[in-house]
């Protein structure tokens, strides 16, 4: 039975351990949460998921409607491994850790560091039990240029739509479940020269077989936590629209000049 995206999902516990309930408060003095400047607090998917579902070899578990604007606390399609097949199904944007006794942080895990989610406890389960793809045809970014803040959208120029590497995890407070997920970053590099320190992990297709394999080992696995090269992607800069999650249409992709807004 397909389920309408933003529905209440199913709490399914999979393989993920046991662990005592901890206080986010507790864990964002552990280093859980506490990100830097945010980076891929928006993105899109601008393409009919059953085409896109094709291209990433997954089978949708709901309907879809294409998205200019995907929000933090949205609930937006992400792709799993199931019984030995890819599954795209809604998640919730913002991780809760499956022993977490409360989701009040699940804002700030939006994104997880590369370079540390291996050990941090917000994310060590998901690493091991719960990586997942998060579909997207493009992510937008912010140049700040004194007290203007142009966006920009960010694709890549080889593949209509990519994959961003993520991870996913149950919860529940036994009045309600959830599922939610948090897109890996990286540092860019040269990749965003000049418009952020981060950049989401993109994975090609063989890359994303090794990312959703539950038989890969750290190894395989921290080595695809890499950033794309500057030519591999298309950036220009788009109307002002986007600025407002309330904005979620063709528009706010549109190509403008730089620094004018076109709301």
């Amino acid at each position: 039975m397909s389920r309408k995206w933003g529905s209440p999902s199913m709490k399914i516990k999979g393989s993920y351990p046991q662990i005592r309930p901890m206080n986010l408060r507790l864990l964002l003095m552990m280093g859980g949460g506490k990100q830097g400047r945010p980076m891929c607090g928006r993105y899109q998917l601008d393409v009919e998921l059953e085409s896109g579902a094709e291209l990433l070899g997954a089978i949708l578990e709901a309907d879809f409607e294409p998205r200019y604007n995907a929000a933090p606390m949205q609930m937006l399609p992400v792709v799993r491994r199931r019984h030995q097949t890819r599954s795209v199904a809604p998640l919730r944007w913002g991780l809760v850790p499956d022993w977490a006794n409360d989701e009040s942080f699940a804002h700030k895990l939006i994104n997880a560091r590369s370079e540390t989610v291996v050990e941090k406890p917000a994310f060590k389960a998901a690493f091991r039990f719960g990586r997942c793809l998060v579909p997207t045809t493009g992510f937008y970014e912010w140049k700040t240029t004194g007290r203007y803040k142009q966006p920009h959208l960010i694709s890549m120029r080889s593949t209509p739509i990519f994959a961003m590497a993520g991870l996913w995890s149950p919860w529940s407070d036994g009045n309600q479940a959830l599922e939610t997920f948090t897109v890996l970053t990286v540092d860019p590099r040269d990749a965003l020269a000049g418009l952020h320190d981060r950049m989401p992990v993109i994975l090609d297709p063989g890359a994303q077989q090794t990312w959703l394999n539950p038989e890969s080992s750290p190894q395989e696995l921290t080595a695809l936590l890499q950033p794309r090269r500057a030519d591999e992607l298309k950036i220009f800069p788009v109307s002002e629209r986007v600025n407002s999650v309330k904005n979620d249409d063709p528009a706010c992709a549109r190509a403008v000049p730089v620094q004018q807004s076109l709301i």
